[in-house]
Parts: structure tokens; sequence; C-alpha cells
């Protein structure tokens, strides 16, 4: 695996380094990160983060009356935020932790990570390819060691008895509600438990504008053995469930989030 590097930020160091960088929102960011603060206030916090960046090395000073530069390792995690090809956000619903979110954004050439470690921090992690991230990646998902389950079939199930099923109070709730959706017993009695007593569940949504299909959603059930992965043909149409192993989602995570064939990535391309 290659190497990676990260930064944390501050919200107010974060938008201070957009501004100097000349750069847009990120998809990450509300819109306003001064929503409902003062101009006075806004302005004060502006000036304490240039003072934490400027001592952190991140602002850099060109010299009499220039502005100052961007530590480029910085300008470059930052930078491919700007210039992604697909933005990725993943969500993880532990059970034993609250719901928690993650950002991607992937260049040709990069692969970013911003995540929320703290209230009010933004780390931001590096590396040449989304492959770079698969740990992390399944560290947030809780997707370690689970195996397919042997010869049991694809089911479907419509958006309705999904909610109803994962919503129920026990998995015999669970069970009788995916049999009167007629899917397989072999198939429901272990879906059910992983509906009730999850580890983790996932959402993946991937936008990716210059491509054929620009959006890709799926979802994951994760319990102690199994990944159920859960794709939909449209918004409106039925589930497809299926097992699968935690080597086998981490992979088809990282492919929903690649660019656009003939935007391959690769350690040459690196962008330091």
């Amino acid at each position: 695996m290659a190497d990676t590097y990260a930064f944390t930020f501050s919200l107010e160091e974060l938008v201070l380094l957009m501004r100097i960088a000349d750069l847009p929102a990120l998809a990450s960011l509300p819109a306003n990160p001064f929503e409902g603060v003062s101009e006075e206030r806004a302005l004060g916090a502006l000036a304490a983060a240039e003072r934490s960046l400027r001592a952190r090395g991140f602002l850099q000073p060109q010299g009499p009356e220039k502005p100052f530069a961007v530590y480029s390792p910085v300008l470059a995690l930052i930078g491919t935020c700007k210039l992604a090809r697909a933005i990725a956000m993943v969500i993880a619903q532990p059970d034993d932790q609250p719901t928690d979110a993650r950002y991607y954004y992937v260049s040709p050439y990069m692969a970013v990570e911003h995540a929320f470690p703290d209230e009010g921090l933004h780390r931001f992690t590096g590396a040449p390819s989304i492959d770079d991230l698969a740990d992390p990646i399944k560290q947030f998902l809780r997707l370690d060691g689970q195996q397919a389950l042997d010869a049991l079939p694809a089911g479907s199930l419509a958006p309705t008895a999904m909610e109803a099923a994962r919503n129920a109070a026990s998995a015999e709730v669970a069970f009788q509600t995916l049999i009167d959706q007629d899917v397989p017993e072999a198939l429901a009695q272990p879906l059910s438990q992983s509906f009730v007593h999850p580890v983790c569940v996932g959402t993946v949504s991937v936008s990716v504008p210059d491509s054929p299909n620009p959006r890709r959603n799926a979802g994951l059930i994760v319990d102690q053995r199994t990944v159920w992965l859960l794709e939909q043909e449209n918004s409106d149409g039925p589930f497809r469930v299926v097992s699968i192993s935690a080597q086998d989602a981490i992979r088809r995570v990282c492919d929903l989030m690649r660019p656009p064939a003939g935007d391959a990535q690769g350690s040459d391309g690196r962008n330091q």
C-alpha cells in the first residue's frame, strides 16, 4: 500500500485556506460556514485561524506586500477536492457508536478522505488512489473478515418491505416480513438476523458527473458473519440483496468511487 498523509484543521482554518487558494466550497462543508455569526466575530475567527496556520507552517510568507502561499502538500489535498471526478459520501451507523459520515474526493491522480474526528475539526487524508484508502474505509464500515454465506441465492426486496424488516422489533418479525415478500426461507433466516442485529449499516452515495452513470449508490448491512450488499436499478425499484465477503465489499465500494474510464489512477501520478 502506498503512503498516505493527513492534516487536521478547524473549520475557520479550512475556510481561510480555501479562500487563499481561491477554491470553491466543498460538498462536505456548509454553504455558509458562518451562518448566524456576526461579521465581527467571523473576521476575528479568521484572523485567529491565520495566526494558527502561520504558526503551523501551512501559510508561508512570499515577501513584503505579497500574499501568503499555502503549503504545497496541503494545497494538493484541498486542490484535489476541486479537481475530483468522483465525490462520495459514506455514512456508517455502527451498533455501538453514533452515526458518522465521511466524504471522498477522487481525481485521476489522488484520492482524499474528509473525515470529522471531533466537533469542529476536519481531517484530510491523501493517497495516490482510492484503493490506498481501503483500510480506513474498512474500519469505518466495520468490515473485518466477514465471509459470503455459501449457496445463498440473491434476493429481491421492495423498498417498503426493506424498511419494515429493518425496523422490525425482533428477528422473528423481520423474518415473517421477508417471507411475506416471497424471499426464500434460506435467505430470509440469516437476513432477518442481520437486519435486527447488525454490527454496522452503511450507505455509499457517489456523484460521477462525467460518466454514463452519474449517480451510484449501494447499501451494506454488516454483521459478524457476512456483509449484505443492497443495490437498486433505480430509486423506486426493488433492492437486490446478496451476501458477500468483507473483501468483496470494500472492493465494490472502491469501484463505485472510481473516476470514468480513461481517468485511470496510479501511483505514478501522485500529486504532492
